[in-house]
């Protein structure tokens, strides 16, 4: 059992760091940081039972360091007393002493201030493996504690989102912690790549700090115990005057697993050459170590200020293979957002009122004109691009008042429903009725509906596995919130749109530029993001070549069905190959079908893969 008790490690998102991780890490960010005067100085702000510390001295010690000059210069914070007790323990055995490890909150730590008998210094390097916890799970933390994070945070500069995981504010507080020139080296979850609270995050780390490489893995989970995929983080804190010089953000990941990198040899010295090859060179690579996409921080800082909150997809530059960026740098390709409007499909906030079936329709008689037919992604066809009517469920849409429905069916379910207790859930609260539950959402008549049900011919999941394929209906109809709808826009017909949308350059899109957060390895196309996907714009094309493309894809939405990467037949037929081709060819030539189908099926199975083997971890 880890220090602490197993509840505990949950409530704090607290998962010890394995040993050829903590190498690779402190690798990173020691480098370069030997003195003549003597060690760096080092803190890890939530230490745990002390693996990074203990990985921080053992490097130190090859280099010629005596204990007596680690113990004074290794700092640990750590909230857990139990794991507190353990890291002192371990790095005592070294040689005796006592390190300088504390129980205690790190938030209520300040730099210059008095700790123990001795003062928190500016340190020269940071090191840590913060607890990682969404917010939707921080309402379990003592509310003082959680009071103290955002109060951090606003002493560091930042204001950030109220959705902002615990880590964050672990790096915000530590910044000030950290001298000028010196590193931060910082084990997170891979979510924050994708999330909407990751803006504030991003200005910081390319503004007061600065953010020099990401590393990620494509055949592992560095903790395949736990459904948290993470990465490596590696920043400076820069002096303001010094200048941007060509600054470059390097995104790295990793094709071979850690402990295969780092066999052989001397175990320091095989990290150090790996961190190195992390860390250095500015041009783009691909081979079977190592692929590194190269991007300027000086451009990300000015996207960041260009659109102030709106945080930038990091994850594509770890997922993407090269020909990404070959591929959709072009001029053929716009993002989804500029040629069409995505919104959610319909989201009833109360589905056990708003959702009737025919059963219950008849039972009320209720009148056609308060009913909109619905269709559940459940009730699809995933084997089929075009999808018939599928009717079994309707909306209950009532705007009239009571008064206005005296002998109504609509009445008459109405007032049946109203006192009916609500399942239980986290934000209608136990045993409040459905009346209760919807009156207190507002809108006028507590039964009315609280959102508008939009039809449209083209659907997207927003929960993707290894099918990518759009959700077609020749007529429009409304779809549930586990989907997306896309409407052209500047009149542009549906089906040219649904025609770029069903080529596998759109799947190639969706499976780079998804989140890689959900159970099981699956995809999120969140709404607001899935707008920034990269696209072939048909509005480029005259009139005969959009009737030519929807002619092709036509061919793929009656005679195949979607292409399914998670099948050992899962390659495209004629018709989709005919449409891919079609496209490459107006998208410049600069990618090749059997290119883009082998990139695309490296980059599903990696994700796919990997989720996997951390299930089988986590069995075990």
């Amino acid at each position: 059992m880890r220090p602490g008790g197993p509840d505990e490690q949950t409530l704090l998102g607290q998962f010890y760091t394995p040993p050829a991780v903590a190498d690779l890490l402190v690798a990173l960010t020691l480098e370069g940081s030997e003195g003549e005067a003597g060690p760096p100085t080092i803190l890890d702000p939530a230490c745990g039972d002390g693996a990074l510390l203990a990985s921080a001295y053992e490097w130190l010690a090859a280099r010629g360091y005596l204990h007596a000059q680690l113990l004074e210069s290794l700092w640990g914070f750590e909230l857990s007393q139990a794991a507190a007790t353990a890291a002192t323990a371990a790095l005592a055995a070294r040689g005796g002493g006592s390190p300088y490890i504390l129980a205690g909150d790190f938030f209520a730590r300040e730099p210059g201030q008095i700790a123990g008998a001795r003062e928190v210094p500016g340190f020269d390097r940071i090191i840590g493996n913060p607890p990682y916890l969404r917010s939707q799970n921080q309402d379990d933390l003592d509310p003082a504690y959680r009071a103290r994070l955002f109060q951090a945070a606003a002493r560091a500069g930042v204001r950030p989102h109220a959705k902002t995981d615990l880590f964050g504010f672990f790096i915000y507080h530590a910044s000030r912690f950290l001298k000028i020139g010196g590193r931060l080296g910082f084990i997170t979850p891979a979510s924050w790549l994708t999330s909407e609270y990751a803006a504030a995050l991003q200005t910081l780390l390319v503004g007061e700090l600065r953010l020099s490489v990401i590393v990620s893995s494509s055949a592992e989970s560095f903790f395949p115990e736990v459904d948290v995929h993470t990465v490596l983080l590696l920043a400076e804190r820069v002096d303001p005057a010094a200048g941007e010089r060509g600054a470059a953000l390097r995104f790295v990941t990793l094709r071979r697993p850690l402990a295969e990198l780092i066999a052989g040899g001397e175990r320091h010295d095989r990290v150090r050459a790996l961190a190195r090859e992390i860390r250095e060179g500015t041009a783009p690579r691909e081979d079977e170590v190592l692929r590194v996409h190269v991007v300027s921080v000086a451009g990300e800082r000015s996207a960041l200020a260009a659109a102030p909150g709106v945080a930038r997809n990091w994850s594509r530059h770890l997922r993407a293979p090269l020909s990404f960026e070959r591929l959709f740098g072009g001029p053929a390709f716009t993002s989804l957002g500029q040629v069409g409007r995505v919104a959610l499909g319909y989201k009833s906030l109360q589905n056990e009122f708003y959702y009737v079936d025919r059963a219950t329709i008849d039972a009320y008689s209720i009148e056609a004109r308060f009913l909109e037919p619905i269709v559940m992604l459940g009730d699809l066809d995933g084997l089929a691009y075009l999808q018939g009517p599928a009717e079994g469920r309707w909306i209950f849409l009532c705007r009239e008042s009571e008064d206005a429905l005296r002998d109504t069916g609509a009445l008459r379910y109405i007032n049946a429903m109203a006192g009916r207790t609500v399942a239980q859930r986290k934000q209608s609260g136990a045993g409040r009725t459905i009346r209760e539950v919807l009156a207190a959402q507002g809108g006028g008549l507590w039964y009315g509906p609280k959102a508008r049900p939009h039809p449209a011919h083209i659907w997207l999941r927003k929960a993707i596995d290894t099918v990518y394929a759009p959700l077609l209906f020749k007529a429009a109809r409304v779809v549930d919130q586990r989907c997306n709808y896309v409407e052209p826009l500047d009149g542009l017909a549906w089906e040219p749109l649904a025609a770029v949308l069903t080529a596998t350059t759109f799947a190639y899109a969706l499976e780079v530029c998804g989140a890689a957060s959900m159970g099981a390895g699956a995809l999120e196309a969140a709404t607001t993001r899935l707008r920034t996907y990269p696209v072939f714009d048909p509005r480029m094309l005259n009139t005969a070549e959009q009737a030519e493309l929807v002619g092709l894809a036509r061919v793929v939405w009656t005679q195949e069905r979607p292409l399914d990467l998670g099948r050992a037949d899962g390659r495209p037929g004629p018709g989709l190959l005919a449409l891919d081709r079609w496209v490459l060819a107006r998208a410049g030539g600069r990618l090749a079908a059997e290119q883009l189908y082998e990139d695309l099926h490296g980059s599903c199975d990696t994700r796919i893969r990997v989720a996997r083997a951390r299930r089988s971890a986590q069995a075990r």
